[in-house]
């Protein structure tokens, strides 16, 4: 049982971590010019990625 909160947590702690990192990445991305949509397409696959 703990070690499954343990990871759970851990889990969701990544996913909130990657989501704000993501977050800023796509911010500095669109002050510099890039296609965010590009940026949104690979965040969302690796968000899927951990969910799973």
């Amino acid at each position: 049982m703990v070690p499954n909160v343990g990871t759970y947590l851990l889990g969701r702690h990544a996913l909130f971590l990657s989501t704000a990192y993501s977050y800023i990445f796509i911010m500095r991305a669109s002050e510099q010019g890039y296609r965010p949509g590009i940026v949104c397409q690979t965040t969302s696959l690796a968000l899927d990625f951990l969910v799973r």
